[in-house]
Order: C-alpha cells, then sequence, then structure tokens
C-alpha cells in the first residue's frame, strides 16, 4: 500500500515515526543523565545553573531529580 505522502509506504512512514520516537527518547534519557551529573558535581545551585548553560540544558529535569 502506497500512501500520498511522496509515493512511500505506509510500511515505511511507520517505520520512520518509530525510529523518531525511538531517537526522541533516546536524547530525553542522555539529556536526563547528563543534568543529574551535573546535579552530583556542582557545588551549589548557581554553579548546577552555570554548567547546565555551558552544556546547553536547562534546569528542568534537574529539579525532578531533587536540585
Amino acid at each position: 500500500m502506497t500512501s500520498a505522502w511522496h509515493g512511500t509506504s505506509t510500511h515505511e512512514v511507520g517505520e520512520f515515526a518509530r525510529a523518531r520516537a525511538k531517537a526522541e527518547h533516546d536524547a530525553t534519557i542522555r539529556r536526563d543523565r547528563a543534568v543529574r551529573t551535573v546535579a552530583w558535581q556542582a557545588v551549589d545551585h548557581d554553579d548546577y545553573l552555570r554548567l547546565l548553560a555551558m552544556l546547553g540544558l536547562d534546569g528542568e529535569a534537574g529539579s525532578r531529580h531533587g536540585r
């Protein structure tokens, strides 16, 4: 079966969507792990925020982990 979306099959579209969702999930895991590592290494809250900024992260995930 072929979809109207550039002649690709619905199976290919579904496969792409699953791969994209897995990649996003994996990136979230890596990001959360990085935030937790920064939280453990930071000497205080200001240090924590500066380290996150250096990595291009924000403090939202870290606040879920008790920091």
